[in-house]
C-alpha cells in the first residue's frame, strides 16, 4: 500500500436480518511486562505523546434515523537509556482505544443499536543502534536500527447488538481478550530510518528475524433470539510465531498534511511499512501479525463474531525532531483508524441508505508530559470518573465483567424496516432475526487453533507496518 493511502476495513457487517446492539464495554488490564533485552544505565530520558479524537453523525430518511459515534485514542510513554556509544535501550508503553457505535430508530417505535469496543496495551523493550544501515537509491547509508525487541501485550474487543420491535426483544454479545509474549532478534540490525534525512525521500532495508512468540485468545458469547431462543458459549484459540523469517522495511518522508504541534516545534514526518509476518508500531514495537487485532489480520476467533466487523489502524505516521536522527527524535505520531465508511443498518428493502463517512478518523498524538500521558493511559484502561467514551471505575468493570461471564456473540444488521413491515403482530413473526437460524444467532463452536504468520517473501501490507 502506498504510504499516503488509507485502507478502511468494515466494522458493521450485513446479516440476514436486522439486529440492534447495545454497548458493551471492553476492559483490558495490562499484565506481565516484557523483559528488558539489555542492561540498564544510570541516566535516562523520559518523554510521551498522546491524543484523542471523536466523530459523530446522523442521517435521516423517511421513517428512520441512523446515528453513529466514534472515539479514538492513542498514548505512548517512552524511556531511553544509553547503554554505549552507539546503543540505546528503549522501554515503551503504548495504549490504543477504539469505540464505535451506531443506532437506528424507526417512527413506529422500533429501535436498535450496534457497538464495537477495542483496547490494546503494549509493554515493549528494544535495543537500538545508530550503526545500522538502510538503502537510499540502492546505496547504503548510516541508519538508526533495531538489534532486538520484546513485547508483552494484552488486547480486547467487545461487540454487541440489541433490538426491540413491539413487545419483542433480541440481543447478542461477543467478547474476546488475548495476551501475547514475544521477543525477536535481528541479524543484521533492522535498519529503520537514515540518521540524516536531508535530501532523502525513500529508503528500504532487510533483515533476518528470529522470533519466539506465543499468544492465546479466550472468547464467549450470549444471545436471545426474537422468538425467545437463547444460547451461549465460550472457547479459546492460540498461536505462535517462531523460526526464521525475512523481514523487509520500506520508509518514506511525508511532506503533505503535516499537523501543527502544541509545542510549536516543526517536525519531519515518516512512514514505515514492514512485510514478512510482523507489524511495526511507533518504529520499535514488533507485533506478530496474526495476533494484531487492529492490523487487518483475520483473528482465530473470527467465526464467532457473526461478521459484525472490525476496526484497523490503516496509517501510523511518525514525527521526528529536526536534526540528526536518534532514539529521542521520535516525539509525536498521527494514527488513522479505518472502518467501512458506511453505516449499513438497512439492506434489501428497496431503498439505498446514504453513506455515513464519519465512521473513521485520525488522531494526532501530541507531545505531552509523562504524568499526563500516564493518567490518560490509566483512564483508557480502567476508566475515569469524568464523562467520556469509556465507562468509569471499578463499578463499570464489575458490571461489564458480569456480562462478559455469560456474554458475547454478534449479529449482522440489516433489513430492519423490511422485518418490521413483515411482522403481522407483536407475537407473530415472518422472517426476521431468527428466521435463518434454527438455534439462534451465534455460529458453531470453534476449537483451539494455531494462527501462523504468512510465509516470508514480498507482500503488500494492508497498512503502514502491516502485513496481510
Amino acid at each position: 500500500m502506498n504510504g499516503k493511502q488509507r485502507t478502511k476495513t468494515p466494522w458493521l457487517a450485513s446479516g440476514a436480518t436486522l439486529v440492534l446492539l447495545g454497548s458493551l464495554l471492553v476492559t483490558m488490564v495490562g499484565g506481565a511486562s516484557a523483559a528488558s533485552v539489555g542492561p540498564a544505565a544510570s541516566s535516562s530520558t523520559l518523554w510521551a505523546y498522546g491524543g484523542s479524537n471523536s466523530t459523530s453523525g446522523t442521517i435521516s430518511v423517511p421513517g428512520e434515523t441512523v446515528a453513529w459515534n466514534t472515539s479514538f485514542s492513542v498514548v505512548v510513554v517512552l524511556n531511553a537509556t544509553s547503554t554505549g556509544p552507539n546503543t540505546t535501550e528503549l522501554s515503551l508503553q503504548r495504549t490504543v482505544a477504539i469505540s464505535i457505535s451506531g443506532s437506528i430508530h424507526l417512527t413506529n417505535g422500533s429501535y436498535g443499536a450496534v457497538s464495537y469496543q477495542g483496547l490494546e496495551v503494549d509493554n515493549a523493550y528494544a535495543n537500538l543502534t545508530n550503526a545500522s544501515t538502510v538503502y537510499v537509491d540502492g546505496a547504503p547509508v548510516p541508519a538508526l536500527g533495531l538489534d532486538n525487541s520484546s513485547v508483552s501485550a494484552h488486547a480486547s474487543v467487545a461487540e454487541s447488538a440489541v433490538g426491540k420491535i413491539g413487545n419483542l426483544s433480541a440481543f447478542a454479545y461477543f467478547n474476546a481478550s488475548g495476551a501475547l509474549a514475544s521477543s525477536v532478534q535481528f541479524a543484521p540490525s533492522f535498519g529503520l530510518v537514515p540518521l540524516n534525512l536531508t535530501g532523502v525521500s525513500a529508503w528500504n532495508s532487510t533483515t533476518t528475524a528470529t522470533p519466539s512468540a506465543a499468544w492465546n485468545f479466550s472468547y464467549n458469547y450470549n444471545f436471545l433470539g426474537w422468538e425467545g431462543n437463547t444460547g451461549g458459549g465460550n472457547g479459546s484459540a492460540g498461536g505462535n510465531w517462531s523460526g526464521t523469517y525475512a523481514l523487509s522495511l520500506s520508509g518514506e518522508v511525508i511532506t503533505v498534511s503535516i499537523p501543527r504541534f502544541s509545542d510549536h516545534v516543526t517536525r519531519s514526518a515518516i512512514l514505515l511499512e514492514v512485510t514478512g509476518g510482523a507489524d511495526l508500531y511507533d518504529g520499535v514495537i514488533v507485533v506478530p501479525h496474526a495476533f494484531d487485532l487492529f492490523g487487518g489480520a483475520t483473528p482465530a476467533f473470527a467465526a464467532h463474531t457473526g461478521g459484525l466487523g472490525a476496526a484497523t489502524i490503516s496509517a501510523d505516521e511518525l514525527f521526528l525532531d529536526h536534526g540528526r536522527v536518534r532514539v529521542t527524535s521520535l516525539s509525536a505520531s498521527e494514527v488513522t483508524f479505518g472502518t467501512s465508511g458506511t453505516v449499513d443498518l438497512l439492506s434489501g428493502h428497496g431503498g439505498a441508505m446514504p453513506a455515513a463517512s464519519g465512521a473513521s478518523g485520525t488522531v494526532v498524538a501530541q507531545p505531552e508530559s509523562v504524568s499526563a500521558a500516564q493518567q490518560q493511559a490509566h483512564c483508557l484502561q480502567f476508566g475515569c470518573s469524568s464523562a467520556g467514551p469509556w465507562f468509569g471505575g471499578m463499578v463499570a468493570i464489575a458490571v461489564i465483567g458480569a456480562l462478559i461471564a455469560a456474554v458475547v456473540g454478534t449479529v449482522g444488521v440489516i433489513e430492519w424496516k423490511s422485518y418490521a413491515r413483515r411482522k403481522n403482530s407483536s407475537t407473530q413473526l415472518v422472517g426476521g432475526y431468527s428466521a435463518g437460524f434454527a438455534n439462534g444467532v451465534p455460529p458453531a463452536a470453534l476449537g483451539p487453533q494455531s494462527a501462523q504468520p504468512p510465509a516470508s517473501g514480498s507482500e503488500t501490507p494492508s497498512g503502514p507496518g502491516r502485513q496481510p
